[in-house]
């Protein structure tokens, strides 16, 4: 199965091909329940960027626990996609709003932590985001939102409110 786009100065076509997970060995087969009637997935994306004509090729593989039949190569370059793109989503949000890129840290575990506490702090805000839609009727941007978080006193709401707590005295 294939499929093709133009996008961001670059032309993708992906393909994927599938084989029943039973040609694994029965060592591997025992150690994933359910994975005798999966589908080992390989997964290709040809980049041709427009402006020097640069060809490159990515390989990918995937186990899963669907069902190998007809129709499940299409399925699974939509599902690959679909995840593909909602990573691609998050890091953007997070760099435009914590400027993550920028980050010149070398030490895994700080890397670890910043990335959690980040999106952490970006799903507190999501949710501020929500409670404001619901109580004021508006929507107010990341953005402002984290200047708002700039008032102690605001911040602790959004940390009580995404917590589920008692408001502080």
């Amino acid at each position: 199965e294939s499929s093709g786009e133009y996008a961001h100065g670059r032309i993708e076509t992906r393909s994927a091909r599938v084989l029943p997970a039973n040609l694994l060995s029965e060592d591997i087969l025992g150690e994933w329940q359910g994975l005798r009637n999966g589908t080992i997935v390989e997964t290709f994306t040809h980049v041709t960027r427009k402006t020097t004509g640069e060809e490159s090729t990515e390989h990918r593989y995937f186990i899963c626990s669907l069902a190998c039949r007809t129709g499940i190569a299409k399925k699974m370059l939509r599902i690959v996609r679909t995840h593909w793109s909602v990573e691609n989503q998050l890091h953007w949000v997070l760099d435009v709003n914590f400027d993550q890129d920028r980050m010149q840290a070398s030490d895994v575990n700080f890397i670890a932590n910043s990335s959690a506490l980040k999106k952490w702090a970006l799903s507190l805000l999501y949710r501020e985001q929500s409670h404001i839609a619901e109580t004021e009727g508006k929507k107010l941007s990341l953005a402002s939102l984290r200047a708002r978080c700039t008032n102690l006193e605001y911040a602790v709401q959004v940390l009580a409110r995404g917590l589920n707590a008692p408001m502080p005295d």
